[in-house]
């Protein structure tokens, strides 16, 4: 305080304008290079990969302090993909893949929940999105083979660090394992991110999912599954939580609402893709209409600004699912 009142002391007897202009840029000077000094503080913080809530919690102070409390608004989409099969004919993904990909880059959202991603589809996604994005996940088999519930993200904005892809199952760390009840042949799996915004030092949990589509009972287990893991792990690090997937489930289901009344991560669960109407349409959007696809989180947003992406070319569709989209305040 006594150096602060020394300097407008020894201002007040400026007298010439380019005296003022000499003093206000060294001031202009010392705020910049404190700030400078601030944001690298928090980069050392950061380095340190949060190996406890207490270094990210000073992390994200400094971030919010520099950023000024200021809103960032990330796009998170839902696609199922609809794997690679013939009986698709026109809309094999062959035929769609051009458009998928120009969809992606006109839309560049920041994090994408995909389904229904085989292994070729998916080395096609990494290959022609590796400039933008970092993909993860494996495939749901004991050998990690087949479709998967990749989660890509932008490689320029965020940082992973942590990730663990987890099976629907009474034994979810045991590779290819399934309920024993109603189940379909299928495996079924969530993939887990946690995140880091680099703008804005803050972090938040993705999991991405596609439930059975043969079990109600299944279904059932498998959104059990999942919350308890959220819950868990909000316990052991509370970070915002984003759950996306095909769910298989309408919204007058027991799944749904067990969703949206679930207290296990702060703040309610809210699917902000309520009013978008229909998700999937089987190629046949005239007919077939059913919301099954979701986005749920506790973070804020603007459920108008939510979005599903209807294109088609000829016949040709980007799915036999519309890619959901909505826009979340970090």
């Amino acid at each position: 305080m006594d150096l602060l009142k020394d300097f407008c002391k020894y201002l007040s007897k400026v007298t010439t304008i380019e005296e003022i202009y000499i003093y206000l840029l060294v001031a202009t000077t010392i705020v910049f290079l404190i700030f400078l000094g601030l944001r690298k503080l928090g980069k050392l913080i950061i380095n340190k990969k949060f190996t406890d809530r207490k270094g990210y919690y000073i992390t994200q102070s400094f971030f919010i302090v520099l950023n000024g409390g200021a809103i960032i608004m990330k796009k998170i989409v839902t696609f199922n993909l609809r794997t690679d099969v013939k009986v698709d004919g026109e809309n094999r993904f062959a035929f769609r893949k051009g458009i998928i990909l120009d969809k992606i880059t006109a839309e560049a959202p920041d994090v994408i929940g995909f389904q229904e991603v085989a292994q070729a589809m998916a080395q096609f996604l990494a290959r022609y999105l590796e400039k933008e994005y970092t993909l993860v996940g494996c495939g749901r088999k004991a050998d990690f083979s087949c479709e998967s519930c990749k989660i890509a993200y932008r490689k320029d904005k965020f940082e992973l660090l942590f990730l663990e892809t987890f099976w629907l199952s009474d034994t979810p760390r045991k590779a290819g394992s399934r309920f024993s009840t109603d189940q379909s042949g299928c495996p079924r799996i969530c993939t887990c991110t946690t995140l880091y915004h680099r703008e804005t030092g803050r972090a938040f949990r993705h999991y991405n999912t596609h439930l059975d589509h043969v079990g109600q009972f299944a279904q059932a287990q498998g959104i059990s599954l999942i919350l308890n893991r959220i819950a868990a792990d909000y316990d052991a690090w509370p970070l915002p939580i984003i759950l996306t997937g095909d769910f298989n489930v309408t919204p007058d289901s027991v799944v749904y609402k067990s969703v949206i009344s679930f207290t296990g991560c702060g703040a309610p669960l809210v699917d902000v893709t309520a009013d978008v109407g229909p998700t999937f349409h089987g190629y046949r959007p005239a007919e077939v209409g059913e919301k099954i696809d979701y986005i749920f989180t506790n973070l804020p947003c603007d459920a108008e600004k939510s979005f599903i992406c209807a294109d088609e070319k000829d016949g040709v569709y980007l799915s036999d699912h519309y890619p959901v989209g909505a826009e979340l305040e970090l």
